[in-house]
C-alpha cells in the first residue's frame, strides 16, 4: 500500500467517525438550545407584557390635578392612549398564561385594572365637582393596588423563569455528559487510527529531520535532501530541492536589489545635503569650498579639486575653483589651476564627458602634505 492510499484510508476513517459524532453532538445541542430558547422566550414575553402594563399605568399622572380636581385635556388624551396600550397587552398576556397560580394573579390584575379605569373615568366626568377629593384618593389607591398586582405577576413569572432555567441547566448537564462520553469514545478511536497512520509515514519522513533542522539555522545555509525514489516521498524531496534552489536565487536577487536601493538612497540623500549646503550662497568661491569639502567627506575622499567650466568657443578650459587637501607645486601652479580640454586626465574627462577610473596606481601618484 503506497503512501497516498494509506493517508486516504486512515484519515478517511477518522473524518467519517468524527463526522458522525459531530452530527450527533450538534443535533442534540440544537434540540436542547431550541427548547431552552422557547421556554425562556415564553417567560420573557410574559414579563415584557407585564412591564409594559406597569409602565403605561405609571405614566398616568394624577399629581397634576389641580385643587379643583381639573385635569387638562392633553393629560386626558395621554392617559387614554396609555389605557389602550395596557389593555392590548392584557389581552395578549391572558392568552399566554397557562399556570393556574399565574391565572389567579392575572384575574386579580384584571379586576384592579377595571377598578382603576372605572374610577379614573368617573374622576374625569366629575372633575369640576368640589366634592371630588375622596374620588381622587380612591383613584390613586386603585392605581397603587394595580401596580402592586403587576409587581406580583412579574415576580411570579421571574421565579418561574428561574426554575425553568434551572431545569434546563440540569437537562443540559445530562446532555453534556453524553456528549463528553461520545466524544471520548470517538477521540480514542480517531487517535488510534491517527497513530497507525502517523507511525507508518514517520519512518519514511525521518530523513527530512536533519535537513529541516539545518534549514532553521542560517549558519548552515540551504541543504538538499538526499533521497532518490519514485514514490511520494521522493517527489516531495525533489520538490524541496527545487524550492531550495529557487530560494537561493531569490535571496541573491533580493540582496543585489537591497544594495542597489541602499546606494540610490545614499545618493539621493547626499545630493539633497549638497543642495541645502550651497543654497542661498551668492559667493561662488564660498559655494565651491563648501561643496568640495562636503563632497569629499561624503564619499570618503582624501583629496579633491573642483573646476569651473569656461565655455570659450575657440578653446574652452577648466579653472580650479576650490579644493580639498590639495597642494599645488610652485613650479606648475599655473598649469594646474587652468586645464584646457583634452589636457591630462582631467581635461580628457571634460572633453569626452566620461569618467576615467585608474587602478593599480603608484603610492606616490598624489602627495598630500600635512603640518603640525
Amino acid at each position: 500500500m503506497n503512501f497516498k492510499t494509506t493517508l486516504y484510508i486512515g484519515f478517511g476513517v477518522v473524518i467519517i467517525a468524527m463526522g458522525i459524532i459531530a452530527s450527533i453532538i450538534i443535533n442534540t445541542y440544537q434540540n436542547q438550545t431550541q427548547q431552552m430558547n422557547e421556554l425562556v422566550n415564553d417567560r420573557y414575553i410574559k414579563i415584557e407584557h407585564a412591564n409594559t402594563i406597569r409602565y403605561e399605568m405609571s405614566s398616568i399622572d394624577l399629581d397634576n390635578v389641580s385643587e379643583r380636581n381639573e385635569i387638562d385635556q392633553q393629560s386626558i388624551q395621554l392617559s387614554e392612549k396609555a389605557f389602550q396600550r395596557a389593555n392590548q397587552k392584557l389581552v395578549e398576556l391572558e392568552k399566554l398564561i397557562e399556570i393556574q397560580q399565574a391565572k389567579d394573579i392575572f384575574a386579580k390584575l384584571a379586576n384592579n385594572y377595571d377598578s382603576f379605569r372605572s374610577s379614573y373615568d368617573e374622576l374625569i366626568s366629575n372633575q369640576a365637582s368640589e366634592s371630588n377629593l375622596n374620588l381622587l384618593e380612591r383613584v390613586k389607591e386603585d392605581k397603587a393596588n394595580l401596580l402592586i398586582t403587576i409587581e406580583d405577576l412579574i415576580d411570579f413569572q421571574e421565579k418561574v423563569m428561574q426554575d425553568t432555567l434551572k431545569q434546563t441547566e440540569e437537562a443540559y448537564s445530562n446532555v453534556l455528559k453524553n456528549i463528553i462520553i461520545s466524544g471520548a469514545i470517538g477521540l480514542v478511536f480517531a487517535l488510534t487510527i491517527a497513530f497507525i497512520v502517523v507511525n507508518n509515514i514517520t519512518k519514511r519522513l525521518r530523513k527530512f529531520k536533519s535537513v529541516l533542522v539545518t534549514l532553521a539555522d542560517d549558519h548552515y545555509g540551504y541543504t538538499r535532501v538526499d533521497i532518490h525514489s519514485n514514490d511520494e516521498i521522493g517527489q516531495i524531496a525533489n520538490a524541496y530541492n527545487e524550492l531550495v534552489s529557487t530560494l537561493e536565487k531569490q535571496e541573491q536577487i533580493e540582496q543585489q536589489y537591497r544594495i542597489k536601493i541602499e546606494d540610490q538612497n545614499w545618493l539621493k540623500t547626499s545630493i539633497a545635503e549638497l543642495s541645502v549646503l550651497i543654497q542661498g550662497v551668492s559667493d561662488l568661491n564660498l559655494a565651491g569650498e563648501r561643496f568640495i569639502q562636503k563632497l569629499s567627506q561624503t564619499i570618503g575622499a582624501s583629496y579633491g579639486v573642483l573646476y569651473l567650466l569656461h565655455k570659450d568657443e575657440e578653446s574652452p578650459y577648466l579653472e580650479k575653483l576650490s579644493s580639498y587637501a590639495y597642494t599645488t607645486p610652485k613650479s606648475n601652479q599655473l598649469a594646474l589651476n587652468r586645464i584646457s580640454f583634452g589636457e591630462g586626465l582631467v581635461g580628457q574627462c571634460a572633453k569626452s564627458k566620461e569618467m576615467i577610473l585608474l587602478e593599480n596606481i603608484s603610492d606616490d601618484y598624489i602627495q598630500i602634505s600635512s603640518e603640525i
